[in-house]
């Protein structure tokens, strides 16, 4: 039943921009042909904060001067996966709107389909090309990328699109 409920989802998920990039292709392949983690259990985290807090918080403790969260932060997880990254950052800020996005679209239907299943409507999930997203007319109160940059061809270059994504407020 779940494989069919993905295949159906995969049909779903908008591509913002198109994957040409060598490198970023076969990285999509591995992940289409093997979506990682197939997770059963999450950690959520049980009380939301704002960006300002939770930033300034152990183990964080980030100077962050006078910025202020927003009321809706919008914050971009780059390098989405299967969905617990985007559900956990979904779960720790208030009020937060999540844009996660990911190569590989089993993977990402693999994410909707958790997300869906776990309540969760402020997660919005497309596939694109982190070497891709500078076209994206959208700025990004936060963004948080694990286990991602090192895939790309260029790491520097993914890291520099992902910056410049940035609302600069501080």
């Amino acid at each position: 039943m779940e494989p069919l409920e993905e295949r159906s989802l995969s049909g779903q998920i908008p591509s913002i921009t198109p994957i040409q990039d060598k490198t970023s292709r076969l990285v999509r392949t591995q992940y289409e042909e093997n979506p990682y983690p197939r997770w059963t259990k999450i950690d959520l985290v049980p009380k939301s904060g704002s960006v300002t807090s939770i930033l300034k918080s152990f183990p964080l403790s980030f100077d962050l001067r006078d910025y202020t969260t927003p009321e809706r932060p919008d914050i971009l997880v780059a390098g989405c996966g299967t969905g617990m990254h985007p559900l956990t950052t979904g779960s720790r800020f208030s009020n937060a709107q999540v844009l996660a996005v990911d190569l590989s679209l089993s993977s990402l239907a693999y994410a909707q389909r958790k997300t869906t299943q776990l309540g969760f409507s402020n997660i919005e999930y497309v596939q694109g090309d982190i070497l891709e997203l500078s076209n994206l007319e959208r700025r990004f109160d936060l963004i948080e990328c694990t286990g991602v940059l090192h895939h790309l061809r260029d790491p520097l270059a993914g890291w520099q699109v992902l910056f410049d994504l940035l609302h600069k407020t501080f």
